[in-house]
């Protein structure tokens, strides 16, 4: 497939006699469920992944005690999960930005898009590293209990050194 074949092609009575039939349309659906699967199968496994080690630390950490659980509870929820959706936006804005290099034939791009992306991404993690180190202090200012906020604060300094 060159760049100049177009990605749908239409042709009117090809797609009429096509649907016709429900073995066509069956057939269809397959092949495009196929390929969808194909793509969306990595994303679904890393997904999955992802949430489940969250959900398997907080399953171990309430077999440890109530404050242990809570403590975890608010760092994944609180302090992880703020840097994960700001990492993750600005990750997906840059496959926004690649896509759009791609489809204008502007492939030089895509390899400035990556560098500057790690530069910014960089410094971002950076900036948001205050985040993780006095999180004590932010969760009591959130309203959490100084117990919990203190254990939730180091469970988010030992997950943050152990990445």
């Amino acid at each position: 497939m060159s760049m100049d074949t177009p990605l749908l092609e239409h042709n009117q009575n090809s797609d009429i006699d096509e649907e016709k039939t429900v073995k066509n349309a069956v057939k269809n659906f397959g092949f495009e469920s196929k390929k969808l699967w194909r793509l969306a199968g990595p994303a679904i496994l890393t997904s999955i992944c992802q949430y489940s080690l969250g959900a398997l630390t907080q399953t171990f950490a309430g077999q440890v005690g109530d404050l242990a659980l809570a403590a975890v509870s608010v760092e994944n929820s609180v302090v992880a999960g703020l840097a994960f959706g700001v990492m993750l936006g600005m990750g997906s804005a840059l496959e926004t930005l690649c896509g759009q290099a791609f489809g204008a034939g502007q492939t030089r791009m895509l390899g400035v898009y990556m560098q500057r992306s790690w530069v910014i991404l960089f410094i971002t993690a950076l900036l948001m590293l205050p985040i993780y180190v006095w999180s004590p202090p932010i969760l009591v200012l959130l309203g959490q209990t100084s117990q919990i906020s203190t254990a939730a604060g180091y469970s988010s300094l030992s997950c943050f050194s152990s990445n």
